[in-house]
């Protein structure tokens, strides 16, 4: 279901259909399971990446200076949003899955993804 979920591009949908997995698997993750996290974890934070880069590129036209107060606004519900994917993210893969982790592979890889989620919070703030 999680593949179909990512041929859809249904990312939340994927992480719904995987989140058992993460949260019932002891070591071992496949090659697939990881790969389908790792493009489901990507695509549920690049939209609201793309939606900040956009804001602060309308922030510094002079020509919006009018509209300041409302991009801030907005600026900030996106930020809020990113960051409590972020956290969501972290909080699925770090206490279960991290410390459970056998192959140094297998346990770098999950390292990376908790680590990149914090650079999209720092990113953001």
């Amino acid at each position: 279901m999680a593949r179909l979920a990512e041929q859809c591009k249904r990312y939340e949908d994927i992480l719904g259909f995987l989140r058992p997995l993460v949260k019932e698997k002891s070591l071992n993750y496949t090659l697939e399971e990881r790969n389908l996290l790792a493009v489901c974890f990507k695509n549920m934070v690049e939209n609201p990446r793309k939606t900040l880069r956009i804001i602060t590129a309308f922030e510094m036209n002079p020509e919006n200076e009018l509209l300041v107060p409302l991009l801030l606004e907005y600026k900030d519900r996106i930020i809020a949003e990113l960051i409590k994917t972020c956290h969501d993210i972290i909080e699925l893969i770090k206490p279960d899955t991290l410390k459970l982790s056998g192959e140094p592979e297998e346990r770098g890889f999950f390292l990376k993804m908790a680590g990149d989620q914090y650079r999209y919070i720092a990113e953001a703030c």
